[in-house]
């Protein structure tokens, strides 16, 4: 395996999904060959990213494979496919789909129907019919370089960022941290190959912005409680000077002329 996953998987998988492809949804290959140049960067995309969720990319894969009605060896067989066994590995690929694009499933099918001239079904199959094959190809690439846990997280960390130019910017990875990846760093912090320096600079990096966060904070509640106690005592001595009685000036006595 070469530090480049998805030209690996091109090699691998482009001309079969051209010849199938175009035979299935009767679309001319050179628009099914544009179409897999842009439907393969989000699908490895993707699947990187559930992977990264869990502590165990490869055991996620596997587990995402095997939960199809179909085993894992049928779909590494389907590589020479034929029409009684396509329907069932692209039923695999809808089920795929369902649960890496989520609400960017209709966005893929609409961007890789317009920009490569299909209709939006073709765009569709194309998608259902290449998703099982390129997890089935990610899985077997780690496989065979024997990449431990902790390896094969780095690596699909470094592919990441090698994938986003490749991406149109509704696919583009989070750039923000996210609460769902605390396990992941804390996974990296942890690594054998990651020596002290970069465990520092990776935790160094994950609290500043919180700490910056809580300085924001608390000066914002020191000026929200600074403001409170300050109109309350003008309220304070306004009801007091309210509540104060008003001094009744002594009545005046004339002085009355002495009589002579």
């Amino acid at each position: 395996m070469s530090q480049d996953l998805l030209a690996d998987i091109k090699t691998t998988l482009r001309e079969t999904l051209i010849r199938e492809g175009s035979n299935l949804l009767e679309e001319s290959a050179g628009d099914i060959a544009q179409a897999i140049d842009r439907l393969m960067p989000i699908l490895l995309s993707a699947f990187l990213k559930k992977s990264l969720l869990s502590s165990d990319p490869v055991g996620y894969l596997t587990g995402l494979l095997a939960d199809s009605k179909h085993p894992e060896t049928e779909v590494i067989n389907l590589m020479n496919l034929r029409p009684e066994s396509t329907a069932g590995l692209m039923a695999h690929g809808h089920e795929l789909l369902s649960q890496l694009l989520e609400d960017q499933y209709q966005m893929t099918v609409d961007y890789i129907a317009g920009s490569c001239g299909l209709k939006s079904s073709s765009a569709a199959g194309l998608l259902q019919l290449s998703a099982p094959l390129v997890a089935t190809e990610v899985l077997n690439l780690v496989k065979d370089a024997n990449l431990d846990r902790h390896e094969s997280l780095a690596f699909f960390k470094d592919q990441m960022s090698e994938l986003v130019n490749e991406l149109p910017e509704f696919a583009q990875p989070y750039t923000e941290p996210i609460p769902l990846l605390t396990p992941v760093i804390q996974t990296l912090e942890q690594s054998p190959f990651m020596d002290a320096s970069e465990q520092h600079s990776v935790t160094a990096s994950r609290l500043w912005p919180w700490i910056a966060l809580l300085i924001a904070s608390l000066v914002i509640f020191f000026l929200i409680e600074n403001g409170s106690d300050t109109t309350r005592n003008s309220t304070d001595q306004q009801e007091e000077q309210r509540e104060e009685p008003v001094p009744i000036p002594p009545a005046s006595v004339d002085t009355l002329p002495e009589s002579n």
